[in-house]
C-alpha cells in the first residue's frame, strides 16, 4: 500500500459513500462509523494495486480514475469512479485471483479487512447490514461474470459444456 492518509472531509465522503452500493441504506451515524475507518490510497497510471495470489487485505472504493482487473495478459473487468472492488476476496478469504492495475491516476478510499471485522465486535447491526450489501454486490458481479462467460461461449460456439 502506498500513501495512506486518513480522510478529513466527512461531508464530502458521506455523499460519496451514499453512491456506493455496499453503503446503501445506512444512516448518517453508521456512515460516520464507516468513514472513521476509511483510509486513502493513491496510485499512478500503470501501478499495481494488488497482485494475483496475494492475500486480500482491503476493500477498495474508487473515488477517481479507472482500474483494470487482469490475469496475466487477459484484461477482465474495468472499474470506474463509484465502483467497489475487492470485497469478494476479503469476504471469501481466498487470495486474489486477479491483479488490479491503475489505468490512470487513481484515488481510492480503502477499508481494511481488520476494520471490517472490528465492526462485528463493536456494531453487529452495522456489520450485518454491510455483509448483506456486500453479498448483493458480489451476486451482481457474479451475474456480470456469467454474462461474459456466455458471450465467450457463444463466440467459440461450444454446443455442450458439462461441469
Amino acid at each position: 500500500m502506498k500513501n495512506i492518509i486518513p480522510y478529513l472531509e466527512i461531508n464530502t465522503m458521506k455523499l460519496v459513500l451514499k453512491k456506493i452500493a455496499i453503503f446503501g441504506g445506512f444512516d448518517d451515524d453508521q456512515l460516520y462509523k464507516i468513514f472513521s475507518v476509511l483510509e486513502e490510497a493513491r496510485y499512478s497510471s500503470g501501478d499495481l494495486i494488488f497482485k494475483e495470489r496475494e492475500a486480500p487485505t482491503y476493500i477498495y472504493l474508487i473515488l477517481k480514475g479507472r482500474v483494470r482487473f487482469q490475469r496475466g495478459t487477459h484484461k477482465i473487468f474495468e472499474f470506474h469512479e463509484g465502483d467497489c472492488m475487492g470485497e469478494e476476496f476479503v469476504i471469501g478469504l481466498q487470495p486474489y485471483s486477479l491483479s488490479a492495475v491503475a489505468m490512470e491516476d487513481v484515488e481510492l478510499a480503502i477499508i481494511s479487512k481488520k476494520a471490517l471485522l472490528d465492526f462485528y465486535e463493536t456494531d453487529m447491526e452495522l456489520f450485518g447490514h454491510l455483509m448483506i450489501n456486500i453479498s448483493r454486490e458480489i451476486s451482481r458481479k457474479l451475474s456480470m461474470t456469467n454474462e461474459l462467460l456466455f458471450e465467450c461461449m457463444d463466440k467459440g460456439n461450444p454446443k455442450d459444456t458439462t461441469l
